[in-house]
Parts: structure tokens; C-alpha cells; sequence
């Protein structure tokens, strides 16, 4: 193909579609740990016989008729991108609705890459890819769209205190309640943290709005918090 490709001084108009991971026809991204395709390697990449990946095995599994990933043939033959690219036009689709925004977004900003093949169609001169509304759409991040989940602590000893300070470190998480025994303790936790401060996990329970029970006091009492009294695991998830 590459051959009467050449001959014909090349092809007018290339279509083609784009791989959720990037993929442009079967130039796959290359997934190795004991060698590595840089960008220009893919560039001058030539048809091939090729073995898919993982990823491409699950995608013809789901989008085709044949069913089980085990009935797809592990291999296929593939036009390069060296004869991809020397099209005059390049005319891309992008289908999959919102779980392809990703693909849109890393295949136009994204910095040219081996392991995202599509970002080589950015250096071509007359090159679009179509898209819908839905994959055009900004990415927000699920901590913007949803609320924070919130914790509460057993314990606040050395142990507690670093917890905290990682739960209230991290956007997606707000410390609201700490539960421990000495007065001493409560009103230090109360003043560090700013959450709400009970002295026994049923007051706790009755009283606080808490998604998750990270259990950070002694050892010796986790099977109390937990199993044997049980105030925690009837309602929480628990760390």
C-alpha cells in the first residue's frame, strides 16, 4: 500500500478515526518497560504488521460484533504514519461522546509524543479533526463537580495529627469531626483542625455528617472500634 501510495505521488485526502488512547490506525502507543519510540521514530513509522495492545484488544471486543477479547486476532496490518502524514489532507473523526474529551484534548494541545500517536497529526498543514460539542467541552476535575468527602478521625495522637494534616492537605477531602477520650486532647484537636470535637464514637455518630471513620487510636482498641462495640462499621467506611 505504502508503495502504490508513493508511486501515486501520494494520496489526496487520508480519513481515518482516533483511538480513545490516542491510536491512529494501528499505530498503537508503544507500552514497553524494555524500550522506548520517540516521536520522530513514529513519524517515519512504515506499514507494518503489528501485535495490538491490551487496550486496542478490549476496544475491538466492545465495538464489534465478535465479542470476547479472546475471539479478536492479536495481530493486524497497518498503514504507518510516515504514509499517513504525507497525505495532502488529513480529514480525522473522533467519536465516543464524553468519555473521549481526554482523547480530543491531549490529541490537539498535547505536547507530540510516541505515546500518544495522535499528536503527531498537529505538524501536518491542512489537517481536521471533527468532533462533537460533547468532546469539545472543557475537562473539570471531579473535585470541582463533587463535594468533598468528609472525614472523621478516632484518635488524635501523633498518628491522628498527620492524618489530619494529609485529609485537610487534600481538596477533595474536608476534615469534619475527631472523636477521642481526654478533655486535653478534644480541645487541642478542636483548635488544630477546626472540626467537631466528640468524646465517644456514639456521640459522634449522632451527631456529625461524616462519610468516612479513619481509625487512627492505639492499636489495642481498633477491634472495639470496629468489630466487638461495632459504633463505626453499622454506618462508615472505615480506614
Amino acid at each position: 500500500m505504502a508503495k502504490q501510495m508513493a508511486a501515486a505521488a501520494g494520496v489526496d485526502t487520508e480519513y481515518g478515526g482516533i483511538g480513545y488512547h490516542g491510536d491512529v490506525a494501528f499505530n498503537d502507543p508503544p507500552i514497553s518497560r524494555w524500550f522506548r519510540i520517540w516521536a520522530e521514530e513514529m513519524r517515519q513509522s512504515t506499514t507494518r504488521v503489528v501485535a495490538l495492545g491490551d487496550d486496542s484488544m478490549v476496544v475491538q471486543s466492545i465495538g464489534c460484533a465478535v465479542g470476547p477479547p479472546e475471539l479478536i486476532p492479536p495481530m493486524g496490518v497497518t498503514i504507518g504514519m510516515r504514509a499517513i502524514l504525507s497525505a495532502w489532507k488529513l480529514r480525522f473523526y473522533l467519536d465516543g461522546g464524553e468519555p473521549r474529551r481526554a482523547t480530543f484534548r491531549n490529541t490537539l494541545p498535547g505536547e507530540p509524543s510516541a505515546f500518544y500517536p495522535s499528536t503527531l497529526l498537529q505538524g501536518h498543514p491542512d489537517c481536521i479533526v471533527h468532533t462533537d460539542e460533547a468532546k469539545a467541552r472543557p475537562i473539570i476535575p471531579s473535585f470541582i463537580l463533587m463535594p468533598p468527602l468528609r472525614f472523621g478521625l478516632a484518635g488524635y495522637g501523633a498518628w491522628g495529627k498527620y492524618h489530619a494534616q494529609v485529609i485537610q492537605s487534600t481538596p477533595e477531602c474536608q476534615l469534619t469531626a475527631v472523636c477521642l477520650g481526654t478533655s486535653a486532647s478534644r480541645d487541642a484537636a478542636a483548635k488544630e483542625t477546626g472540626a467537631q470535637v466528640f468524646s465517644s464514637p456514639e456521640e459522634l455518630l449522632a451527631a456529625a455528617d461524616v462519610d468516612v471513620i479513619d481509625i487512627v487510636a492505639p492499636n489495642y482498641v481498633h477491634e472495639e472500634l470496629s468489630c466487638t462495640r461495632r459504633p463505626f462499621a453499622a454506618a462508615f467506611n472505615l480506614l
